[in-house]
């Protein structure tokens, strides 16, 4: 609701002016209607790297959606474990990067 959106834009003006928060809540448009300087680190669940693959690439989806492409950091929590499926680690990757690419040449970087 708005108090949520309120909440995550006086966080969001606080990671500008102090620094760097690790957040691995996705929040709507979160840093495509912020004007400041700073990076923002966007966490997917890490479990989504344990289904299939048309769920990491869904998943993706709506993390970019939400936080956007620029000053974004997308990343799936705590890194790799060691039985993450390697073609899982690497279709999450390719289709951040492809997602991004589509989305940057459609709305513009």
């Amino acid at each position: 609701g708005q108090a949520t959106q309120k909440n995550v834009r006086e966080r969001l003006a606080g990671i500008a002016k102090n620094g760097v928060d690790d957040n691995n809540k996705n929040n709507s448009n979160s840093n495509n209607d912020m004007n400041y300087n700073k990076a923002l680190q966007g966490n997917m669940d890490p479990c989504v790297m344990y289904t299939d693959i048309s769920t990491i690439r869904a998943e993706v989806d709506k993390m970019l959606d939400s936080f956007g492409t620029q000053g974004y950091v997308a990343n799936f929590g705590h890194g790799c474990l060691p039985d993450m499926d390697p073609e899982h680690v690497c279709a999450f990757i390719k289709h951040v990067q492809q997602k991004s690419l589509e989305m940057n040449m459609k709305n513009g970087p």
